[in-house]
């Protein structure tokens, strides 16, 4: 017979019962954990953008469930403080994400530029006279100005 889930723990309630029954593999313990914890899809919203904040959530249950399940959770009345920590870090790593594509894009945008533009005088000569300077200099001695 299936196990009826339980509420997710509010205020004032404990989560040492959660994290063990997290620590244990129970479903219905993961799917309590993952609604409770709920609300910090809005600060991965107000972090990141509404685009990447259903994903982080999910990275962040999965690093929690990982990190539960291995005992690294010391003092499991403590798990909001960890669960913050974590998705701090999670913000942290997306935004040097960000900012490194940034940069990148803005390389390659500057790479593709021209690096010395032509000057109508240099187009005329190249046209004229040829791109080699021994070319423009009899062009410039002859009388009359034409190669």
């Amino acid at each position: 017979m299936p196990a009826t889930p339980q509420p997710p723990p509010g205020p004032g309630l404990l989560w040492t019962a959660l994290v063990q029954r997290v620590a244990a593999g129970d479903p219905d313990a993961i799917q309590a954990l993952y609604a409770s914890l709920a609300g910090l899809k809005g600060y991965f919203c107000k972090h990141i953008g509404a685009e990447d904040a259903e994903d982080m959530f999910h990275d962040l249950i999965i690093v929690l469930i990982n990190q539960i399940q291995k005992g690294s959770l010391e003092d499991p009345e403590r798990l909001t403080g960890y669960v913050r920590a974590i998705a701090e870090r999670q913000i942290a790593a997306q935004t040097r994400l960000r900012m490194r594509s940034r940069s990148a894009c803005s390389v390659d945008a500057m790479s593709s530029r021209p690096i010395k533009p032509q000057t109508p005088k240099r187009h005329w000569r190249e046209r004229n006279c040829g791109p080699s300077h021994s070319e423009f200099s009899k062009c410039y001695r002859s009388s009359s100005g034409r190669c």
